[in-house]
């Protein structure tokens, strides 16, 4: 009967021992988890690095002052003062040292908040910088982007161009082929020969009278085309922060010869005035192959249209 009294007595207690240990580890358990320090959050040296310098000074400083007093009483046990009067002396100099020193601190700490200004100022410039880069280059790509739509519009209206000349047959030509044939016939009308003293007036004329006969008849209407091409050359001519003559010189190489012919009969005609001074800044017709009997008509145009330079006679006539 004592022996089981005595095991039950000593199962209680080591119970009473586990439990004891298990609340024991659940508070080191939970005191570990208090000192945790919480991530994220800034050391106080970080926050202090940028005054270390200022301190290293009032450290000086102090220290000197200290040094100074420490050398005075130091003076004052070895030598005795004679009188107050050379204490008070000694004391204007400890006053005008610490002044000089408090002088030199503030203008140490000016230093050096001109030189943080100087560095706030460069990073400023630099950011602002990278952002007119980057607002440069986006505009670009807005541009390119589009530019190359409306040319790729130029390029279907030239292809889907329709004439009929009953000449050659009745049946409507297509893209190039009607290309083709309108400049035949404009070069045909334009060798007819014209003398006399309006002779560049009659040339004009003759050349509108062709293209009207030609190009603006109801069967073979060009002139949307050309309206096509001004809004294309005034999209580049409006652009700013380009090179505008090389985007003009890719507009220029997608058009063939006889689309060069027309161009330059359209732009004799009322119809094409508007269309007429990008075509002589951005010299479209250079290099174009005129035919030896048509170099008359060179005259019509400023000779920048050919990639020429303008004499002064040109310009004081105003061609």
């Amino acid at each position: 009967m004592r022996a089981a009294v005595a095991d039950d007595l000593a199962f209680t207690g080591d119970k009473s021992q586990r439990g004891t240990a298990g609340s024991d580890g659940a508070s080191r358990e939970g005191a570990s988890v208090v000192a945790q320090p919480e991530v994220g959050r800034a050391a106080p040296g970080m926050m202090q690095t940028k005054t270390l310098s200022l301190r290293q000074l009032l450290a000086a400083v102090s220290g000197t002052l200290l040094l100074v007093v420490a050398l005075l009483f130091g003076l004052r046990l070895v030598f005795p003062v004679a009188s107050l009067q050379a204490l008070a002396n000694a004391a204007q100099v400890l006053a005008a040292v610490a002044s000089g020193l408090a002088l030199a601190g503030v203008v140490y700490a000016l230093i050096l908040q001109q030189a943080q200004l100087q560095l706030q100022h460069y990073e400023l410039t630099r950011q602002a910088q990278a952002m007119e880069e980057q607002s440069r280059t986006f505009g670009l790509e807005l541009f390119e982007a589009s530019f190359f739509q409306l040319l790729r519009f130029n390029r279907e209206s030239a292809a889907n161009l329709s004439a009929i000349f009953t000449q050659f047959r009745s049946e409507p030509f297509k893209g190039s082929e009607a290309l083709q044939k309108a400049a035949a016939q404009l070069l045909s009308r334009a060798r007819m020969e014209v003398v006399g003293p309006s002779a560049e007036q009659d040339l004009r004329s003759l050349l509108c009278s062709a293209y009207e006969a030609t190009c603006l008849g109801p069967d073979c209407d060009f002139g949307y085309h050309f309206r096509n091409l001004y809004h294309l050359i005034g999209f580049i001519d409006r652009s700013q922060g380009i090179d505008r003559s090389r985007y003009v010189k890719l507009v220029r190489a997608q058009m063939s010869t006889a689309e060069l012919v027309l161009l330059f009969f359209n732009c004799c005609h009322p119809r094409g005035s508007g269309l007429r001074p990008f075509v002589e800044e951005y010299s479209l017709f250079k290099n174009m192959a005129l035919p030896a009997d048509l170099q008359k008509y060179r005259c019509l145009y400023d000779p920048r249209a050919f990639g020429e330079e303008a004499t002064d006679a040109d310009s004081a006539e105003g061609v």
